[in-house]
């Protein structure tokens, strides 16, 4: 699942606006119709949510970092103390 996120948080939204884009030119949708600036809209909200995703996971990993370091540092401590 991790492998899949990181692609997802990478990739995410470059496939989502060639897609986008690929499908309005194929319908002939233009940027004087509104139901372009809808879907530009979705691909915007869609860039923004993948980016908080991205920065969730990134803080997550990073407590989990410093949790391990911490952690490793306790154990060295100890073992410092009984020698």
């Amino acid at each position: 699942m991790h492998k899949y996120n990181l692609f997802l948080l990478k990739y995410g939204s470059l496939i989502h606006t060639i897609f986008l884009f690929l499908m309005l030119y194929v319908v002939n949708i233009h940027p004087n119709t509104l139901i372009y600036w809808v879907f530009l809209l979705n691909h915007i909200m869609f860039s923004y949510f993948l980016f908080i995703r991205g920065m969730a996971l990134g803080i997550s990993k990073t407590i989990d970092i410093i949790a391990h370091e911490e952690a490793t540092k306790s154990i060295q401590d100890d073992i410092n103390k009984n020698n």
